[in-house]
């Protein structure tokens, strides 16, 4: 190791472009997150581990950083490969604080699927199974917002690097060897787009007591639903902190005219009523002003019973191409997106393919 771990902590942006100079000039990174979600609706940012090889690693404070212009233009560098395991909540973090989308991604877990190393593998098991390594977990769970941060904590954050760029080189000689580099770059990128693609704030349809409730009802879920996520991410909090999904279902179902009769709700959390009962009974009005043909509609799904052995026939297409090309089934079609794009188009189509099954 080039100096012991604590000396390898930084807390200031001329240290971090001094790092991110060096790694773009070697055209690799290594790139690991910890970061902590149980009181805000975004995750937070706990520690940024960036490393070169196994002896050159660095721990960055962020809570003592404001200016990430130096890691934006890191991950915006084609020419410098960043590798990361099991990527995607680490990229959708990164993304948002640096305000960029990274590019030229390697997932380790990605190319060991492809590598026939094994299927979604997590970090410390493809750590052993490649480089015989025996990783310490014991920090996985611990407080990475609390400072100073252990020295634990800080030896337990480097190997998350450490090892990186040992696992590219040797995934990706496998990779070359068995032909699928350019399928699991491809895939690699899918991940980082699929992650970063625009979703809906809210969908009705999603909500998970869906099925349960009549086109009206669905839209004043797809209202308040909105209203949540909007005050949730304004808020910074947990959208549960702003509302349960057990209080929106007793809402919808109730359907209150005024305060007394939302305090009668059955189920409804004293704290949600009291403090938002003005804007519930808005956009509760706001609802019956809404026209029935403009009111959500679920789709029905198709009967199990009628699916199943198409849904059947195809993982059987799926096994057997998995097993000429020696790669997992999953890797190439979940059961759950066969499942999906049966349900789509069932029972005489058009059927189309999500970009989940293209490329």
């Amino acid at each position: 190791m080039d100096a012991p771990v604590q000396d390898t902590l930084i807390t200031d942006a001329t240290g971090l472009r001094e790092i991110c100079d060096r790694l773009r000039a070697n055209g690799v990174a290594a790139v690991d997150t910890e970061f902590e979600r149980v009181r805000t609706y975004h995750a937070q940012l706990a520690l940024l581990q960036l490393g070169l090889d196994e002896s050159h690693c660095w721990l960055i404070d962020p809570l003592e950083i404001s200016d990430w212009t130096p890691l934006a233009e890191l991950l915006a560098d084609a020419g410098t490969v960043k590798l990361l395991h099991s990527c995607e909540e680490d990229i959708e973090l990164l993304a948002r604080i640096t305000d960029c989308e990274p590019c030229s991604v390697f997932d380790t877990q990605v190319a060991a699927a492809f590598a026939g190393v094994g299927f979604s593998l997590g970090y410390s098991r493809l750590v052993s199974t490649v480089l015989d390594v025996q990783l310490e977990k014991g920090e996985q769970r611990s407080d990475w917002m609390q400072r100073p941060l252990s020295t634990a904590q800080l030896h337990y954050a480097r190997a998350d690097v450490a090892f990186l760029p040992a696992l590219y080189e040797h995934l990706g000689n496998l990779l070359a060897a068995r032909g699928f580099g350019d399928w699991c770059q491809a895939e690699c990128d899918e991940v980082v787009r699929r992650r970063l693609r625009e979703t809906p704030l809210f969908e009705a349809g999603r909500f998970r007591h869906a099925r349960q409730l009549t086109r009206r009802q669905l839209a004043a879920v797809q209202l308040i639903g909105e209203w949540r996520e909007r005050t949730a991410i304004e808020r910074d909090l947990p959208r549960n902190w702003v509302m349960r999904d057990d209080d929106l279902l007793a809402i919808v179902t109730s359907n209150p005219a005024s305060v007394a009769e939302l305090r009668q709700v059955q189920g409804l959390q004293r704290a949600s009523r009291e403090r938002n009962s003005e804007k519930i009974l808005a956009l509760l009005r706001e609802v019956e002003q809404v026209p029935d043909a403009e009111c959500p509609e679920l789709q029905d799904l198709p009967p199990t019973a009628q699916t199943r052995k198409l849904v059947q026939q195809l993982m059987g297409v799926v096994r057997a191409r998995a097993k000429e090309l020696d790669l997992p089934p999953e890797l190439l079609a979940p059961r759950r997106r066969v499942q999906a794009l049966v349900n789509a188009g069932y029972p005489d189509g058009p059927w189309e393919l999500p970009a989940s099954l293209r490329g």
